[in-house]
This record gives C-alpha cells, structure tokens and sequence, in this order.
C-alpha cells in the first residue's frame, strides 16, 4: 500500500532514524517535501557512518553484533548509512540544503546516554538470533561482552556518527 501525505502545509518535519529502514528513501522523501508549506523546514537525524558503532576497549563479540544489525538492515531493504545520501535525494525533491552536522557522542556506563546501547542491544540480540544472524551463544556473548564494559569505568561506547540535516522548501 502506497501512503502519500499530500499537501498538508507543514510549517516543520523531523525524521529521525526513519530513513535508514526504508526501502524507498526518495519517495519518503517526496512526501516529507510535498507536505511542507513553500519556505517550510525538514530536519532529518540519519545514520552515515554507522561503522563507528564501537566500544573502548573494543570487544569482538559487539563488533559482531553491529556488523550483523548493518546487514539485517541491509537485507531488510534499508540502508545503515543513508545519510550519506539525503543531500541528493532533498534536491532531487526540489528542497535546498540549509545545513549538514556530524553528531556522535562518547559515553562511559556512567552517562545517562547508555541506556541507548543498553535498551539496543538487549532487544537487537533477540531478533538477530529470531532471523538467523546470530547464535544462542553468539548472543549470549554480546550480552556477555556488554554487560562487562557497563562495570568497566574504563569502558567507553561510541555512537554511530548521524548526521543532522536542515532543508527548506523553496517560497
């Protein structure tokens, strides 16, 4: 079923970490475009170097995991580092770039942001074992591994770098 929000006159959009699990970003972005009113803002937060997904020390096991959730993706349609493409596909849609920032933060299992990596990698083990990618004991490992750098105080966790991109409708 094909869904097209129309012309709805949108002042502003936000999408965050909608794009990298689609499999037609274009026309998400089409109708992210032709919802917005002439001059109206879209605000995208996408994954572009998801590869930075990383612990500190580095631990094999969620090396694994990650390279597995990038392909899970990948075979699901999606694509982990869409943001490397949004630029072309915002101008394709008749939208002008206003601005591209890198984010990506470094997190000790003190920081509240944690949680993230937390809450993700107990609920991707389990459906990375339900679609074949990992073993019982494979995952058993990556919780394994997770739960050792959460009582690490010198356990550091990397995001996967995003980029924020702003772009208006043209008046």
């Amino acid at each position: 079923m094909e869904v097209s929000l129309g012309q709805v006159g949108l002042d502003a959009s936000w999408c965050r970490w909608v794009a990298c699990f689609v499999s037609s970003p274009a026309k998400l972005i089409d109708n992210i475009a032709g919802a917005l009113r002439p001059g109206g803002l879209a605000i995208f937060h996408e994954y572009s170097d998801y590869e930075t997904f990383r612990f500190m020390p580095i631990r094999p096991a969620l090396e694994k995991f990650s390279h597995e959730v990038m392909a899970s993706w990948r075979a699901a349609g999606g694509e982990p580092n869409i943001g490397r493409t949004l630029p072309d596909l915002l101008r394709a849609a008749g939208m002008r770039v206003l601005e591209i920032r890198p984010l990506v933060r470094t997190v000790a299992p003190t920081d509240y942001a944690w949680q993230w990596p937390a809450s993700f990698i107990e609920i991707n083990v389990v459906r990375l074992q339900e679609l074949g990618r990992l073993t019982t004991t494979e995952g058993a490992e990556v919780l394994r591994e997770f739960r050792a750098a959460a009582g690490d105080p010198q356990s550091w966790f990397t995001t996967p770098l995003f980029l924020e991109i702003v772009a208006r409708r043209p008046l």
